[in-house]
């Protein structure tokens, strides 16, 4: 008989280690969790209005008081100083308007100078990619710069061919040096660059 109880015992430790563990696993259902996410997202957007509200009341009071000085300062002045105060605000309000319409102008050019120099990359089929790169101070700088950029793709070009036609052996009925380029490598655009390397590369 104390063999059969000490089964029952064990049976009823697993029991009751089951059912903390399914304690321990509780789901949620959605109106249960519904009220926490809603109670923390009322807490944060309430903690952000409040930050909002604040900054703009501090903008507002500024404003009132800088207009109350201002107020103050008009209402002791002629009427010769009020247009000269008035015509004074008129004139850094344009500068600021200037400044703002230079910096947007700098900007549009800026990018159309982007744009000409990818269209004279492409016109010598070189890779459009680091235009920005190669923009120089005026026109001249920048074409200055490509011819430069060209060199040094051709340049590259010329170090791939010779790097791998120079541990070829020749084969069997092919000439014992790679067939000469029909073109000069510095007239050659990349593509036909490109394409004479491969064909160099195959035989």
């Amino acid at each position: 008989m104390e063999e059969q109880e000490q089964p029952k015992t064990t049976t009823e430790q697993q029991d009751n280690q089951q059912g903390s563990e399914k304690e321990a696993q509780k789901t949620f259902t959605r109106d249960e969790i519904g009220p926490m996410v809603d109670s923390q997202v009322s807490q944060k957007l309430d903690a952000k209005l409040d930050e909002i509200n604040s900054s703009w009341q501090k903008k507002l009071d500024d404003a009132v008081a800088k207009a109350k000085e201002e107020g103050k300062q008009e209402a002791g002045m002629t009427a010769k100083q009020l247009a000269e105060k008035e015509a004074s605000d008129r004139e850094e309000k344009l500068k600021q308007k200037e400044a703002d319409l230079a910096k947007r102008q700098q900007e549009l050019d800026h990018r159309d100078h982007i744009a000409h120099t990818k269209e004279l990359l492409a016109k010598d089929n070189l890779p459009t990619d680091g235009a920005e790169m190669l923009l120089g101070e005026t026109e001249e700088e920048t074409k200055k710069n490509i011819e430069s950029f060209k060199g040094l793709v051709a340049q590259g070009v010329r170090n791939e061919l010779h790097r791998s036609s120079a541990g070829k052996a020749p084969q069997a009925g092919a000439p014992a040096h790679p067939q000469a380029p029909e073109k000069n490598m510095a007239d050659m655009t990349y593509a036909e660059m490109q394409k004479y390397i491969e064909s160099q590369q195959q035989n």
